[in-house]
């Protein structure tokens, strides 16, 4: 009888999620969630992000997205000092909130993007409409 060869089977490591983000928000600075957001306004992002792996160094980032391919505006923390980016540990859980000024938006509709991208690149991210 013919043997079928399964050793790519036996050597693939199956691919484990690092983290995840419980929670999206936009709010204002005195903390009320908004709906909707208005022109220069000041707001706050914010994402709750759960660690499922030991060891993860990771940065946050969020986006005001017009479409899937059409990003309005973006704000990154890779740059930002006082944003912890690890290495966390399994099963902690932390908030990261960046505080935009005077946000100034076109006319229609948007939605928010919160992200982690890992060291591997990988890309972990939640909407909010």
């Amino acid at each position: 009888m013919p043997h079928e060869d399964d050793s790519a089977n036996n050597n693939s490591v199956p691919q484990v999620q690092d983290c995840k983000i419980n929670s999206l928000s936009f709010k204002s600075l005195k903390g009320t969630e908004l709906s909707p957001l208005t022109p220069l306004e000041d707001v706050i992002l914010e994402m709750e992000v759960e660690v499922l792996a030991d060891g993860i160094e990771g940065n946050f980032g969020f986006a005001f997205m017009k479409s899937a391919e059409e990003p309005v505006a973006s704000f990154l923390t890779t740059d930002i000092e006082h944003i912890e980016k690890g290495p966390f540990q399994k099963g902690g859980k932390f908030t990261v909130s960046l505080t935009v000024r005077n946000l100034a938006m076109r006319v229609g509709d948007f939605y928010v993007l919160g992200g982690l991208a890992d060291k591997s690149g990988l890309l972990w991210y939640e909407t909010k409409f």
